[in-house]
């Protein structure tokens, strides 16, 4: 009952063509903290990237051109569409329903590819080593990038080509005279494209590359423990333990206990490599299943509340809030990067 109060209070107190839910109760906080993580986050991560010669790497530079994808997804979806919740419809213009139906699919698709070129540029270093590492300069890193928000131009060219067949922008047959609607039509063909492009193609990529990274990563694990030679160790020992009196018995107490460390080490290193590699692709996997599973059920059963689309999209565009925790905070130079940051910005 205390609930429902709440929320006739809050109509009463609002435009007349916006009404609060539950639902929207709570998912409106829920969007301007996602909002926020994902400007602080991307934007110290470029901040820091700018301010620090030591980040300046290329591996570093595609973590730099994600989370500046990531802001702009922020800023220009997220943001947005809060604006179209918390007023009830579009009240910003036609224009910026073009940025906003852009961003939902163009910048989230070069979002999401940015993943895969990560994953590529590990995969090359694993398997490729010393000539990749040699070739490589930021420039040449980069270049990928540029392709990718070419295509996303040309993967969005409905909009611009057929912007009344592909947007509804206008009154909604919903909505009180007046409240205009901004939103994709409902297309199949199109739809799809976009959703198998943005999210079924990287998923299913990333899902391969950090298999065989993870498969490349426990064959070494395995050759270097049947390649090791406790011999050389033992000599080497054994001598010290001469020099020093100390009996055999010590010594090879001590050559195991040299191996259990190597041991211990390439397996924690293992362990932390498979560990940060499934919980990128799980990530990315659990934030934008909602999307392409009410996108696909958008196409069999079109009357879906947009209330829906919503949720789902920001269930997704949680990923850009979390990528700079995954990718950069995961980084010794980067958490040095924001320490040092920080601590000018406060000092000043």
């Amino acid at each position: 009952m205390e609930q429902m109060n709440v929320v006739l209070a809050l109509n009463q107190t609002l435009p007349y063509e916006f009404h609060w839910t539950t639902g929207k109760i709570i998912i409106l906080p829920l969007t301007v903290l996602l909002v926020l993580l994902a400007i602080v986050g991307n934007g110290l991560v470029i901040i820091s990237w700018i301010l620090h010669s030591y980040l300046r790497t290329p591996s570093n530079a595609l973590l730099v051109s994600l989370s500046v994808t990531d802001l702009l997804v922020a800023i220009f979806g997220i943001s947005l569409t809060l604006q179209d919740q918390l007023l009830g419809s579009w009240k910003i213009g036609e224009t910026m329903c073009f940025i906003w139906i852009f961003s939902n699919f163009g910048i989230t698709f070069v979002s999401s590819m940015h993943l895969v070129l990560i994953a590529v540029d590990r995969y090359r270093i694993l398997f490729h080593g010393v000539s990749y590492l040699q070739s490589r300069t930021i420039k040449s890193a980069l270049r990928p990038v540029l392709y990718l928000w070419l295509f996303a131009v040309a993967l969005m060219s409905p909009l611009y080509l057929d912007w009344n067949g592909t947007v509804h922008y206008g009154q909604h047959p919903k909505l009180p005279e007046g409240s205009l609607d901004c939103q994709s039509r409902r297309i199949s063909s199109w739809r799809l494209l976009l959703i198998l492009n943005f999210i079924g193609f990287p998923s299913v990529a990333l899902v391969l590359l950090y298999y065989n990274i993870y498969k490349e990563l426990k064959r070494r694990f395995r050759k270097s423990l049947a390649s090791y030679n406790p011999g050389e160790d033992t000599a080497a020992i054994n001598l010290s333990s001469k020099e020093s009196g100390k009996d055999e018995l010590a010594s090879d107490s001590i050559v195991q206990d040299v191996m259990t460390r190597k041991t211990e080490v390439v397996a924690e290193k293992e362990r932390k490599a498979a560990k940060t590699l499934g919980f990128l692709v799980v990530a990315f996997l659990v934030c934008w299943t909602p999307y392409f599973t009410v996108v696909i059920a958008s196409v069999i059963n079109p009357n879906i509340s947009k209330s829906f689309f919503h949720f789902a999209r920001i269930m997704g565009a949680i990923n850009s809030g979390i990528n700079p925790l995954i990718y950069a905070v995961s980084s010794g130079d980067f958490r040095r990067g924001f320490r040092q940051t920080l601590t000018k910005s406060w000092c000043r």
